[in-house]
């Protein structure tokens, strides 16, 4: 990680179809405003239930997020229409600990709205809740329907900006 963040975006990435829109949109405007994007993908490690206490399923989980992430990097890329620098981050443990880390020094961070309805709602949402009050930069939620470079993505915590120490 670079010393001077301040012309990163970061994104939070969970495969999600509104963590899609907020990738798109990022990228659509990290490439307008000459910025770089950090993708960051968290993944749990499964119960330690198994004989290999758990190393095959955690190695499995992480090649899952792995995935997950190229992906929908590939994706958005290709529905933003723009090349900008991305650099990919898979971490494991807790998502909503893990972005509020990665937002330090950071120009923007970037979610994908919690979506009504859904079974993971409550995770999403609490997560994002989270980010929105701990965050060290500005943070914008986007829905999952926003089009690429639109600012209907609305900036959830604009002028909340902390510093950071």
């Amino acid at each position: 990680m670079r010393a001077d963040r301040s012309h990163t975006v970061v994104v939070g990435v969970d495969g999600s179809r509104a963590s899609l829109a907020a990738l798109t949109a990022a990228l659509a405007d990290a490439a307008a405003s000459h910025r770089e994007v950090e993708v960051v993908t968290v993944w749990a490690a499964p119960a330690l239930h198994a004989r290999d206490d758990g190393l095959f399923l955690s190695r499995a989980a992480r090649r899952r997020a792995l995935r997950v992430q190229t992906m929908a990097t590939a994706l958005a890329t290709r529905r933003a229409g723009v090349r900008v620098p991305v650099t990919g981050v898979l971490l494991q443990g807790d998502p909503a600990e893990i972005l509020v880390q990665a937002s330090a020094g950071a120009a923007e961070l970037v979610l994908g709205a919690p979506r009504s309805g859904s079974c993971d709602l409550g995770r999403t949402a609490s997560v994002t809740r989270r980010c929105l009050s701990e965050a060290l930069c500005p943070v914008r939620v986007v829905p999952a329907r926003a089009p690429a470079g639109s600012a209907e993505g609305f900036p959830a915590a604009a002028g909340t900006h902390r510093a950071h120490p």
